[in-house]
């Protein structure tokens, strides 16, 4: 036997089950020779685009090259899921206290096998059953540094209203890390007259938005725009908003209400109303 660990096997499953994320199931796959230590993972299941990684073992595995290998497995689904995932990874985005400490939601969050820790939005949302959501990186302490890709899914019927405790209003509060291919409809974003409102983001602080679109709902705040209430230092590209009101009591735009030492490239902007 190899006494190296190498990679975990990969094996891949013929049917989908009922429900994948509580459910143990059985899978085989012919193995090369291998050692695998504590504290790793012995395989990943692979299911179309779809991988769900083994639990950690608790003790080391040595599999025999050239035989059939048995596991039993409970999928661990990451990602975003549904309105209360996205409730639970802003939540805990919000409380880490340190840079650690948000690698470790990151580490949570993120899919199996992405390297940059990308954390991705599997299905379409329908957010109309949070009356307030509290959004991701909500101030100067927390900004949100992760990847987060939407997959081209669909955010519908979001709804932030902030307070003095929350200083940026959107999707995501205050973005220094990367946000990409996220869909928004008939959000409605509100701030109470203090900060920046955007429905992808409040500020785009550094950060980078790329191909995101948002259509319809509302936007209210000092500064509010379409994408981002306020573009600073940060990219805003091929992104598009379509219909929709946007109001800012001292800044109003299509795609960012402010940008400041920012560049937004390759936008288009037809909001229904801008004031």
């Amino acid at each position: 036997n190899n006494a190296n660990p190498v990679a975990p096997v990969v094996m891949y499953r013929s049917a989908t089950p009922a429900d994948a994320s509580t459910a143990a199931f059985t899978f085989r796959a012919l193995v090369p020779p291998q050692s695998i230590a504590a504290g790793s993972r012995s395989h990943v299941i692979r299911d179309g685009d779809e991988n769900y990684p083994a639990d950690i073992l608790t003790s080391p595995l040595v599999l025999t090259g050239g035989k059939v290998a048995r596991f039993i497995n409970t999928i661990d689904q990451r990602g975003i899921r549904s309105a209360a995932d996205l409730v639970a990874f802003s939540a805990a985005w919000n409380d880490a206290a340190d840079a650690a400490a948000r690698a470790d939601v990151i580490a949570r969050w993120s899919d199996e096998g992405t390297p940059d820790g990308t954390v991705y939005l599997h299905e379409d949302i329908d957010m109309s059953t949070i009356p307030n959501f509290t959004p991701i990186g909500k101030d100067l302490d927390h900004p949100f540094t992760g990847t987060f890709d939407g997959g081209g899914h669909t955010i519908s019927n979001l709804t932030v209203t902030i307070d003095r405790t929350v200083s940026y209003a959107g999707l995501f509060g205050r973005n220094g890390g990367t946000i990409r291919h996220v869909k928004m409809q008939d959000g409605n974003i509100h701030g109470d007259g203090h900060g920046v409102a955007g429905n992808i983001a409040g500020v785009n602080k550094y950060g980078t938005i790329t191909g995101c679109s948002v259509t319809g709902g509302t936007t209210v705040n000092i500064n509010a725009g379409g994408i981002a209430g306020q573009n600073s230092g940060g990219s805003i590209t091929g992104c598009s908003v379509t219909g929709g009101t946007i109001t800012g009591n001292l800044t109003a735009g299509g795609i960012a209400g402010d940008n400041s030492g920012g560049s937004i490239t390759g936008c288009i902007a037809a909001p229904a109303e801008v004031k």
